[in-house]
C-alpha cells in the first residue's frame, strides 16, 4: 500500500463512553480495487481539533501506520449520513417520487442491481455501506 486516507467518526458507546471509530481507505495493488477496511475504536477524551488530531495519530503509529503515507482524513461520517437519511425518506414519502426515481436509475445505470433505495440502518454504521453501494 503506497497511500491511505482515514476515516474517523465519534460515537457513544454503550456506557456512554466517547470513542472514535478509526477506518482506512486504500487501494490494494493486487486486486486494483478501492477498499475500506475497519481499524478500530479509540477511546476520545478530547474530540476537538488538535486533541482528536493526536489521539489518531497514535492509535494509526501504534497499529504500525506510516504517517507519511497518510494522504487525507475525514472525520464526522455521521453527518453524510444523516443528509442520506433525509434524501431516502423523501423519496419514499411518495409512490410518485419512488417511480421517478426507478425511472431514473434504470435510464442513468441500466445495469444497476437494484432500483430502490434501501433503508439506512439508525444503529449499525457498517449497513449504511450497504445501503449507499447497493447501485454499483
Amino acid at each position: 500500500m503506497r497511500y491511505f486516507s482515514v476515516l474517523a467518526d465519534e460515537t457513544t458507546n454503550i456506557a456512554h463512553d466517547e470513542q472514535c471509530l478509526l477506518c482506512m481507505h486504500y487501494v490494494d495493488e493486487e486486486m486494483t480495487k478501492l477498499r475500506e477496511d475497519f481499524l478500530t475504536f479509540v477511546q476520545v477524551y478530547d474530540v476537538i481539533g488538535l486533541g482528536l488530531a493526536n489521539i489518531i495519530q497514535v492509535a494509526l503509529k501504534d497499529l504500525g501506520f506510516d504517517l507519511n503515507k497518510m494522504c487525507g482524513q475525514i472525520q464526522n461520517i455521521g453527518n453524510a449520513f444523516g443528509t442520506l437519511s433525509e434524501i431516502c425518506t423523501f423519496l419514499h414519502s411518495s409512490a410518485q417520487q419512488t417511480e421517478n426515481l426507478k425511472s431514473c436509475i434504470i435510464e442513468l445505470k441500466p445495469g444497476s442491481h437494484g432500483t430502490k433505495l434501501k433503508t439506512l440502518c439508525e444503529t449499525c454504521w457498517i449497513l449504511h455501506h450497504g445501503a449507499v453501494f447497493i447501485f454499483k
